[in-house]
C-alpha cells in the first residue's frame, strides 16, 4: 500500500487497511482466505501488528508523494478501485483468480524481490 499511496497521492488508502484486516478475518471464518491472495505467497494472517505495519506503509507512501509532487495528497478513485477488487475477489473464487493471473503487478521475479519498483524521492 505504500506504492500505491506514494504514487497517487490518495487520502483514501488510509482506510484500505482495517478494510483489508476485516476482510481477511471474516474469509478465514468462512475457509476463503486464499480469495485475498495476490500472489503465490500466502495471505499475512490477521494481527494488530500487520495492521500497524500497514497503516505505517500508507503513513510513509502519502508523506513520499507529498514530499516528491510538492502538494498535498488529497481524496482520489485509486484506492477506492482497490476496495472495489478487494470485494469482487471475497465474494467471487473467478474474480479471486482474475487477480491473481491478470491484476497484479507485484508479481515475484522469480525469487523474493518484488516485481514493482519504489517510487522515487527527490
Amino acid at each position: 500500500m505504500r506504492y500505491e499511496a506514494s504514487n497517487t497521492g490518495d487520502l483514501k488508502f488510509r482506510g484500505l487497511p482495517k478494510k483489508y484486516h476485516d476482510m481477511n478475518v471474516k474469509l478465514i471464518a468462512e475457509g476463503k482466505q486464499e480469495r485475498l491472495q495476490t500472489t503465490d505467497w500466502p495471505v499475512a494472517p490477521p494481527s494488530q501488528g500487520t495492521l500497524d505495519w500497514a497503516n505505517l506503509g500508507v503513513e510513509q507512501g502519502l508523506a513520499d508523494y507529498e514530499r516528491r509532487e510538492v502538494k498535498k495528497p488529497a481524496n482520489g478513485t485509486t484506492a477506492d478501485d482497490y476496495e472495489g477488487q478487494m470485494n469482487l475477489a471475497a465474494e467471487s473464487p473467478f474474480f479471486a483468480w482474475i487477480g491473481r493471473t491478470f491484476g497484479t503487478a507485484y508479481a515475484r521475479l522469480g525469487d523474493d524481490t518484488c516485481g514493482v519498483p519504489e517510487p522515487s524521492v527527490n
